[in-house]
């Protein structure tokens, strides 16, 4: 592998740990968010699902640029 495919293999495993992570957070503070906020059930799915669709698009953003073979020089 080359530097660059390195550097963007690590950059997508660190964006999709932190995704996980920020997941994992909200879903721990999620009481105490709705408490402070009010709000039942329907709050709480809508609360994840917001969360889970910015993750999912900033993921998508990473990974957008598709693969290009190495360039051949002669």
């Amino acid at each position: 592998m080359i530097r660059l495919q390195k550097l963007v293999l690590m950059v997508s495993i660190l964006a999709s740990f932190v995704v996980f992570l920020d997941d994992s957070i909200v879903n721990v503070a999620l009481p105490a968010i709705l408490k402070e906020l009010g709000g039942g059930l329907i709050s709480q799915q809508w609360v994840v699902t917001v969360l889970l669709l910015a993750g999912g698009v900033i993921s998508l953003i990473g990974i957008k640029k598709p693969a290009q073979p190495p360039k051949k020089y002669s």
